[in-house]
């Protein structure tokens, strides 16, 4: 992880799905299985939307099965 990654905000499931456009049920139903970036913070799933977005271009997942 580079220093921008470190120093980045963590982002709620909320925000991410928001960004992907996709209902917050979707990300936390895929997340594991889809292998989107994410970290647990306490009980709380959190993301950094600077990963998430280079997942999406290295996988161009964003519908389950890989479909876009």
């Amino acid at each position: 992880m580079n220093n921008t990654a470190a120093s980045e905000a963590f982002v709620t499931t909320e925000e991410v799905a928001n960004f992907l456009g996709k209902p917050s049920s979707w990300l936390y139903n895929n997340a594991h299985k889809l292998h989107v970036p994410r970290y647990r913070v306490g009980t709380q799933l959190r993301y950094r939307l600077s990963e998430v977005a280079a997942w999406v271009e290295q996988t161009g997942r964003i519908e389950q099965g890989g479909r876009r």
